[in-house]
């Protein structure tokens, strides 16, 4: 019986340590966007500064391409990445090696948004 109850325990931990650890990843991204978003990026400002971090793995031509796109990664905020797409018309994709980064940006090439999504 104790046998289970310490097995039990552990699993609990390492459950709690998983999400912990999911939670503090996607923070950092978040984080790593949010300082991105506040200096009112260009598109090449943005492709340069991630580069070695999730470099450029696509550029949205039109609507096939984002829906291929986020049938490859994106099917988790599939809703949230269109939504997206009405508003801003230019999206590219970047992807590092636990995230994929959807970037909005305006007519003027600014960016305007992002959404970041598990790989």
């Amino acid at each position: 019986m104790s046998g289970v109850l310490t097995i039990s325990v552990l699993l609990s931990v390492l459950l709690l340590g998983k999400f912990a650890y999911d939670i503090r990843r996607a923070s950092l991204h978040d984080a790593r966007l949010k300082g991105i978003l506040r200096q009112n990026a260009t598109i090449y400002q943005v492709t340069v500064g991630l580069r070695q971090k999730a470099p450029l793995v696509q550029v949205v031509q039109n609507r096939t391409d984002l829906i291929s796109m986020i049938e490859r990664w994106g099917q988790e905020r599939r809703n949230d990445i269109l939504q997206k797409a009405i508003l801003w018309p230019q999206v590219r994709i970047f992807a590092e090696s636990d995230m994929v980064y959807f970037i909005y940006f305006d007519k003027g090439g600014i960016m305007r948004d992002y959404i970041c999504v598990n790989r």
